[in-house]
Parts: C-alpha cells; sequence; structure tokens
C-alpha cells in the first residue's frame, strides 16, 4: 500500500475513532433521567428507560409486602425484589412540550386496582381509618421522598422515589 493511501486510510480511522468517543461522551453526559421522546407515524411517546420506586407498606408496625412477578411489561409492575415497582414501556405524549398527555398508568392507585387492592386516603385493603392498632384508632398516611403526601391514589410516581404509606395510632385529642 502506497502512503498517500496508507495516511487517507488512518485519516478516516482517526475521524471515525474521534467520532465514536464524542458520541460516547455526549450519551454518557446526556440526562438519561429525561427519558426519550420520540414519534410513530402519527403518535409520539415518551419511553423513561427502566424506572423504580421503592414502596414500603406498614400497617400497625407490621411490613406487608406488594404482590411479587405482578403486572406485565408494559404497564407498572414488579419483579421477585420486595416491594419495588417497575415501569419501561411508554406513554403517550406530546412532542412539542414534552409531557405526558395521560399519567394514570403511572398513578398508585393503577397499580393497586389491579391488583385488586383498594388505596385511597382511607383505606389500604381492609384496613380503614378508624379501625384499631394495638387498642387505639389510627390512620392511614403516605410518605413520598420523605415529605407527607395527600395524593394517595392519584399519586404519579417518578424514578427513584421512595414511597411509605402507614398504618398507625394516632395520639389525637379527635379520637378521646
Amino acid at each position: 500500500m502506497s502512503s498517500t493511501k496508507y495516511g487517507i486510510v488512518m485519516g478516516v480511522i482517526i475521524v471515525l475513532g474521534f467520532g465514536l468517543l464524542y458520541s460516547l461522551y455526549s450519551f454518557l453526559e446526556s440526562d438519561l433521567d429525561e427519558g426519550l421522546y420520540f414519534c410513530e407515524k402519527e403518535n409520539c411517546y415518551w419511553a423513561p428507560g427502566d424506572m423504580h420506586a421503592s414502596v414500603t407498606i406498614k400497617i400497625c408496625g407490621q411490613e406487608v409486602p406488594l404482590p411479587k412477578n405482578f403486572g406485565s411489561d408494559q404497564e407498572v409492575h414488579t419483579h421477585r425484589e420486595k416491594n419495588v415497582l417497575h415501569f419501561e414501556y411508554r406513554l403517550a405524549a406530546n412532542i412539542e412540550t414534552k409531557k405526558i398527555l395521560d399519567t394514570s398508568p403511572l398513578q398508585l392507585g393503577t397499580f393497586f386496582r389491579k391488583a385488586n387492592i383498594t388505596f385511597n386516603e382511607n383505606c389500604l385493603g381492609s384496613t380503614c381509618n378508624g379501625m384499631l392498632c394495638a387498642g387505639k384508632k389510627a390512620e392511614l398516611y403516605m410518605l413520598v421522598n420523605g415529605k407527607e403526601s395527600s395524593t394517595f391514589e392519584r399519586y404519579v410516581w417518578s424514578d427513584k422515589d421512595r414511597i411509605e404509606i402507614n398504618f398507625e395510632a394516632v395520639e389525637s385529642e379527635d379520637y378521646e
């Protein structure tokens, strides 16, 4: 091979190498938590990648597990891990505003309804506000990432959320 051809081949290899390195750098520096917006024919979607939220449920101090291996890969589901919600499918979205058109698939209530578990501000399963824990009237409350939330079944969870649903005795004058 002549030195001219060799120089051209090496130049192309170097340019391609830098292009690949730049692509890898750009990919690693991008905010993957934002997901991917794309369109197929006339419909646009948001695909989050692989989202996870931990859900701790305690009734009168006793931890209650979510059903394992529940739901399909095209909706919120669980695997073998204890109390972790997963979502990796796509949701209809407005590509211009980057807004999800229907967040109901990510609402906690949707998962609980599909699992045939009542969940709202008053009840979790058959455990409801006013019932007793250790002889005292108890109430349901929810924390999301350490902060109290009153949205219960309407809460739209996000990747890495830490959700705590508790039913415990309340020290309150209202019940005396």
